[in-house]
């Protein structure tokens, strides 16, 4: 399973570069440069991939070709961290010698996002047994070097380890080298390894170096950014007023306008933000000037000038800035504000006069978008003929994402009743609506439905005026997959795509299919749009798809349950995740003797929501199986009794 493997026989391409010309107390050396990449099928580098999320498992044995990094939550889910480990043997440089650069060179296997970094590893490590737990994050926390990875498929991204490499050579480190960890904070990047065939993809370190430089040669050589000081090798960094090229060169670790500066002159110079703290410098006082939260001793900049996080903190109220939980009253900072603890604000209704299905209503069957092969999907839009309420209720049929479909929720007029024709009856207006089903074939797979879900919100909030409703009051009820379908929706409103932390592939929620038939009106998704749905019911929903049963999950995500990536997909396909302050009210209804979709989901589902600031409330049903009725069924008793009327009255709050 090895996804980096610079293990490598060492390819040596030395050039000699002619003496320059004498301009001090010493010659200018001979400068070598070889190349170490691997041209056979072992050798003498060792490397391997640790992943938090297989951290017992040795991934340096295995024959793949690609190495994914990504460190922590990313923007759109919480992705497990993979770090790169590469030891180049760098015997051929001869003990002492001047390394005056070192660059290494990753080909990109698929297309990249983020800035890379690379650290000195800090232990010794072998590629054959190694693990995320064997390592222990041993590495110096020092970046050795960063740089933005933007690139398509085949183009390259380099790392300047100059500093790491020069300072074994030079003897200067006691301890043998360990190599390099890559790693990547945000965005994630995809490499080419050592297995791959096409040896210019390989990993390639080019390394530079002379046997007749020092650092007191009394010439500016060797990588110096002044004379025998500073630059990408082992010398003393810069006094102030040398020349520099980053603050690294310089002994106040600060260079400006390409000379090294103080960080105690007394005066507001080079990155400082205040005089003589900030940016490169010491953190600044509460008071001082600062640009980010990283100038402030007290970790806070508001407003220009480093305070307390709010003045409320550790007391903060609901709705006032904050860096951590800590700041809040509640125990819940997001975004930068603090919040309520989500919990259960939905009291349940025990009994109640349920509506009935009269028939004062009229329903339309309208195609609201494109099914993305030449025809199109549609809703069944029931316009109550008496006094509307405005209310808008978008409803999601069942079927596992795999059948059934939006007539699901008309069901005819005998017993059980029509449930659509009954909220119209009452005034509500009503729109069940289609979405794409996942075939055998695999076709239609996660995100379609997801994509479809969102459309409908849009559209629906596009028309609820012309049809007498609210734009700002729409719901959104489904059974089973329908009920995961608006959970997902509103979960991600905030979002235009996911990841799967496994390939780390990119999955948009928007496939350009959202466009109107009827007015060619192309309806895209954006940040504003987040706060259409206003409340969600799920019953006898799945939430976290990692281990939800059946045989309609690997169908709905086009993945075998048995492949690696299955775990990380089913995630990236689960409302949970995505969970936050900002959603609707959500009223889960499951029954305890559902042996499809248990009712352990429902209950895990209310407690990452409520960690996370949401508010969720489940109605326990004793004795509920899943398809026992539908929701306005009171002929199962006093459980279903108070499911169907804690629904109506939670809907009714619209």
């Amino acid at each position: 399973m090895k996804r980096l493997m610079i293990l490598a026989a060492i390819c040596l391409a030395a050039c000699s570069v002619p003496p320059a010309e004498n301009t001090g107390v010493a010659e200018e050396p001979t400068t070598t440069c070889v190349d170490l990449q691997r041209t056979g099928t072992s050798g003498v580098v060792q490397d391997s991939e640790v992943w938090s999320n297989l951290s017992t498992t040795a991934l340096g044995a295995g024959s793949t070709t690609k190495l994914y990094l990504i460190d922590g939550p990313a923007s759109v889910m919480p992705p497990p961290t993979r770090y790169g480990l590469v030891a180049f043997d760098l015997s051929s440089i001869p003990s002492g010698a001047s390394v005056t650069s070192a660059t290494m060179t990753l080909t990109n296997e698929n297309v990249a996002s983020g800035t890379p970094e690379v650290h000195d590893i800090t232990a010794a490590w072998a590629e054959s047994t190694v693990t995320y737990t064997s390592f222990a994050s041993a590495f110096n926390a020092t970046v050795v070097d960063s740089s933005t990875n933007s690139g398509a498929i085949g183009t390259t991204w380099s790392a300047n380890i100059t500093s790491s490499v020069s300072a074994w050579v030079s003897g200067s480190r006691a301890s043998a080298w360990n190599g390099v960890l890559i790693k990547q904070p945000t965005g994630s990047s995809g490499f080419y390894s050592s297995e791959t065939t096409t040896v210019s993809n390989r990993p390639l370190l080019h390394v530079c170096y002379s046997t007749g430089a020092t650092c007191t040669d009394g010439i500016q050589n060797q990588g110096e950014s002044d004379i025998d000081c500073g630059g990408s090798t082992s010398c003393a960094r810069c006094t102030d007023g040398k020349a520099c090229s980053a603050g690294s060169d310089c002994s106040s670790s600060s260079c400006s306008g390409g000379v090294c500066v103080s960080c105690s002159d007394g005066v507001k110079n080079g990155t400082e933000t205040d005089v003589d703290c900030g940016g490169t410098c010491a953190t600044c006082a509460n008071g001082k000037a600062c640009t980010t939260n990283g100038d402030c001793t007290s970790g806070n900049c508001s407003g220009g000038i480093c305070a307390v996080p709010g003045s409320c903190s550790p007391s903060c109220a609901n709705g006032q800035a904050c860096t951590t939980n800590g700041d809040c009253a509640s125990g819940l900072c997001y975004g930068g504000l603090c919040y309520a603890q989500g919990g259960a604000s939905i009291s349940p209704v025990s009994s109640c006069t349920l509506p009935s299905d009269t028939g004062a209503w009229t329903v339309s069957t309208i195609a609201y978008k494109s099914d993305g092969a030449g025809g199109s999907l549609s809703a069944d839009v029931y316009i109550p003929t008496g006094t509307k309420t405005g209310r808008v209720i978008v409803v999601a049929h069942p079927g596992g994402y795999t059948a059934l479909d939006r007539t699901w929720f008309f069901l005819g007029t005998s017993a059980p009743p029509s449930w659509s024709g009954a909220l119209a009856s009452r005034g509500d207006i009503v729109v069940s609506i289609d979405y794409r089903l996942a075939t055998t074939g695999g076709a239609n797979v996660f995100p379609a439905a997801q994509i479809d879900g969102r459309c409908a919100m849009r559209w629906v909030q596009a028309h609820a005026s012309g049809w007498g409703g609210n734009q700002n009051r729409i719901g959104c009820v489904g059974f089973s997959a329908g009920g995961h379908l608006c959970a997902y929706v509103a979960a991600t409103a905030g979002l235009t795509s996911v990841v799967d932390s496994y390939t780390m592939s990119t999955l948009p929620l928007d496939d350009g299919t959202c466009v109107d038939p009827a007015t060619s009106t192309t309806y895209s998704w954006s940040s504003s749009d987040a706060s259409i749905i206003k409340r969600v019911v799920a019953w006898y929903s799945p939430f976290d798809l990692r281990t939800q049963p059946g045989t309609w999950p690997p169908q709905f995500l086009g993945e075998s349950s048995s492949n690696p990536d299955y775990t990380a997909l089913a995630y990236a396909a689960s409302p949970n995740p995505y969970f936050s302050p900002n959603m609707p009210p959500m009223l889960l209804e499951g029954g305890t003797s559902d042996t499809t979709v248990p009712i352990s989901f429902d209950t895990a589902a209310v407690s990452d929501a409520n960690a996370l600031g949401a508010n969720a409330t489940l109605i326990s049903v004793t004795g509920g199986v899943h398809f026992a009725s539908p929701l306005w069924n009171t002929m199962m008793g006093a459980n279903y009794t108070t499911a169907s009327c804690t629904t109506d009255s939670f809907l009714g709050g619209l």
